[in-house]
């Protein structure tokens, strides 16, 4: 079982410094319907994602639960880092420009859209398990060795 959610996002063409109070550096939690947050996403590129990618922050932050409407009616909860320190920008970034991708989504990130404000579509498939994103990889280097 799984959960998609349809994202639509324009407007971040570059990363944002950790510091910064933006929603775009978060990390994904239903808070009000899970214990611990969304371990891995399954990203598929839809439109608009060339040149666009994923990144990570590291550093020492608490997690601060947020809620908030979003344009379709709904509510959108997360986790946003408060930074004890200032972070950094991780070296590792994820393209997913042409091919659907895990990613870890239980650390903050965020996403550098198209740098010309054109809309950057993706569908973000959540397991319902919730399996960790190690416990996944050694699974997939099992079912291909």
């Amino acid at each position: 079982m799984c959960t998609c959610v349809s994202l639509k996002r324009h407007g971040f063409a570059s990363e944002q410094h950790p510091l910064q109070s933006s929603i775009g550096v978060h990390v994904d939690w239903d808070w009000k319907q899970q214990a611990e947050p969304h371990h891995v996403a399954i990203v598929f590129p839809v439109s608009g994602c060339k040149d666009t990618y994923q990144y990570w922050m590291q550093g020492n932050y608490t997690l601060v639960l947020q809620e908030k409407s979003d344009p379709g009616g709904g509510t959108l909860r997360y986790g946003q880092p408060s930074w004890n320190e200032p972070g950094i920008v991780a070296d590792e970034k994820a393209y997913i420009e042409h091919e659907p991708m895990l990613v870890r989504s239980d650390i903050p990130h965020s996403v550098v859209s198209r740098a010309d404000g054109s809309y950057r579509t993706v569908l973000s498939v959540r397991l319902t398990n919730n399996e960790k994103f190690d416990d996944i990889v050694e699974k997939i280097k099992a079912k291909t060795n």
